[in-house]
């Protein structure tokens, strides 16, 4: 999961996040190389607009 700041409509949510996917593939294969286990999502904090944004796993 990573916590960052967005001020941004909702409808602008997903495609703002998008951009976050390759920093949080590098923290779920670090999990799960430490953990021995499949992460099971990739989620982004947008504490400021109170949501969670689950987003997909892209093969780097």
């Amino acid at each position: 999961m990573g916590h960052k700041s967005f001020l941004g409509r909702s409808d602008m949510v997903k495609n703002h996040c998008a951009a976050f996917v390759p920093q949080l593939n590098v923290y779920a294969d670090c999990l799960e190389k430490a953990r021995g286990q499949k992460s099971l999502a990739l989620l982004v904090h947008l504490p400021m607009i109170g949501m969670m944004v689950e987003i997909e796993r892209r093969k780097t």
